[in-house]
């Protein structure tokens, strides 16, 4: 009988991912703007799932360095100029615990050489806070 019991709530729980997957990307998070290289808000709460659109009000393309636990991957994200406005659309992870962090750098693609060389700011000097959906709710409402 346990057995069966585990076979259920393993199942319920698969159903309750998938459902939460094909809601779409949650709901809606203002955004990211960077205006002189500089993104606001800093830091930005999203909740699991959302999308983290970016929108560049500079004539200067960029591109968005991210940390993980202080990790680097191998690939940035490009953020495009402004003609009139260059955007880019992240996604929260879905499954990410609730108080993720994840840093970042904006970085003007015309940087000098040795300036990209340089160590990045403590793995990112600006970060997104992932929030569980019921914190986020709850801040949106107190707001």
């Amino acid at each position: 009988m346990k057995a069966k019991a585990n076979k259920n709530s393993k199942s319920e729980a698969k159903n309750h991912k998938d459902k939460k997957r094909k809601e779409g990307l949650g709901t809606p998070f203002p955004g990211i703007t960077v205006t002189g290289g500089i993104p606001s808000p800093n830091p930005a709460a999203v909740a699991t799932g959302e999308a983290i659109p970016f929108a560049n009000t500079d004539p200067t393309d960029y591109y968005l360095q991210l940390f993980v636990n202080g990790n680097h991957p191998a690939v940035d994200v490009f953020l495009p100029k402004s003609s009139p406005m260059g955007t880019v659309t992240l996604m929260a992870d879905p499954d990410a615990t609730n108080g993720t962090h994840c840093s970042y750098n904006v970085i003007a693609m015309t940087q000098s050489r040795a300036a990209k060389a340089a160590p990045p700011a403590a793995g990112g000097s600006h970060v997104i806070v992932i929030t569980s959906s019921t914190a986020a709710k709850a801040k949106a409402a107190a707001g």
